[in-house]
């Protein structure tokens, strides 16, 4: 570790802005600067550099007009894709993906999940790991649905493995908290044929059964291949955490990493998140369970933070980091995804888009 220049200690009194900078995303070598200046505040910027922002309870899904319509993409890069759905009917169809892992984030609207394992009923706050290959059907208890969805074709597993080999036991994925599915029949009335949807290689196949294939599943036993888990059971919940120790789902690779943990108290004059500089893309998506007037204008918006582009951060009038105590009220949850490769804004996604202009610009107005 070393020590150049005018460094704070903690706790010391200072006017600089803290900038850090992250190699590998956060599980790399860093380096944490002090400026002058705040570092992600340009004058000007190209669009491409820009942060973008999309509020989900703006956009228009086509499953959210017809039973039989699907998620809208709203990022990729080919190996990872971000989707919103906001299903208002029960699939009429049983859903299989051959090319990627799913992985939903239940924001708004409850549902039930129907698998070859069984039944997950789903609630806000809880994540559904459905592997891919496995089969299922998706129906809303509500029509207000808001679930965000990645799908990786990277093999997406739970980071607990992680954890493990790095003696962090007590953060990540709490394996015993996660709920498995239980076999039982499948609801709706019957019929004499069943259709599958079939994703490969990005093109949807078609196949039928004269029986529903998420409902005759006697029994299952071995891994928990298909399960959920409530985001207030991680351990990195209620801590404004970075990875590694925020880590709940681990791409192959690390080309991407689902992390969850309490925002950081943040605002002009008064502490926060430092200036940031990282070598992945960065998605952050804020949850709260139950409603509040609070932050509502940031709940339900996926932030885009592109590479090329430095997090501005705040000024901290101390070197000490923030670590206020959450409220257990109306607690919040970032659930964010950081993505190695550069991630573009899908075609569907663009009229949702809004700009984030750096602040320096604003202040130009």
């Amino acid at each position: 570790m070393y020590r150049k220049g005018n460094v704070p200690r903690r706790g010391e009194e200072t006017e600089l802005f803290r900038h850090s900078y992250t190699r590998k995303g956060f599980f790399g070598p860093y380096a944490t600067m002090y400026k002058t200046r705040n570092p992600g505040e340009p004058i000007q910027r190209d669009r491409a550099l820009s942060p973008l922002s999309i509020d989900l309870n703006q956009t228009r899904p086509s499953d959210m007009d017809r039973a039989d319509g699907r998620a809208m993409p709203l990022f990729t890069n080919g190996d990872v894709t971000v989707h919103v759905s906001r299903r208002r009917e029960a699939m009429p169809f049983c859903y299989r993906n051959v090319d990627g892992d799913e992985l939903y984030f239940i924001h708004q609207g409850p549902a039930r999940f129907e698998t070859e394992l069984g039944v997950l009923e789903a609630v806000p706050g809880d994540f559904v790991y459905l592997p891919r290959n496995i089969v299922f059907r998706v129906i809303p208890r509500t029509d207000d649905a808001v679930h965000l969805i990645l799908e990786t074709q990277s093999w997406l597993e739970p980071a607990d493995r992680y954890h493990r080999d790095h003696g962090e036991t007590n953060a990540g994925l709490d394996l015993s908290l996660i709920e498995v599915p239980e076999p039982q029949e499948a609801e709706g009335p019957s019929r004499s044929e069943y259709p599958v949807r079939i994703k490969i290689d990005g093109q949807l196949y078609h196949s039928s059964f004269d029986y529903d294939p998420v409902g005759v599943t006697a029994g299952w036993s071995g891994d928990p291949v298909v399960f959920k888990l409530n985001v207030w059971d991680v351990p990195s919940a209620s801590l404004p955490s970075t990875p590694p120790t925020s880590a709940v789902f681990i791409t192959d690779g690390m080309g991407c990493v689902v992390t969850v943990h309490s925002p950081m108290a943040g605002g002009p004059g008064g502490g926060g998140p430092p200036a940031h500089t990282n070598d992945y893309d960065e998605l952050w998506f804020l949850h709260a369970a139950g409603s509040s007037l609070e932050r509502a204008d940031r709940l339900g918006k996926l932030r885009w933070e592109p590479q090329g582009d430095t997090q501005p951060g705040f000024r901290r009038p101390t070197g000490g980091a923030p670590r206020g105590a959450p409220d257990h009220q109306t607690p919040f949850m970032n659930v964010n995804f950081d993505v190695r490769h550069r991630l573009h804004v899908c075609q569907d996604a663009e009229a949702y888009a809004e700009e984030i202009r750096p602040a320096a610009a604003a202040a130009r107005v």
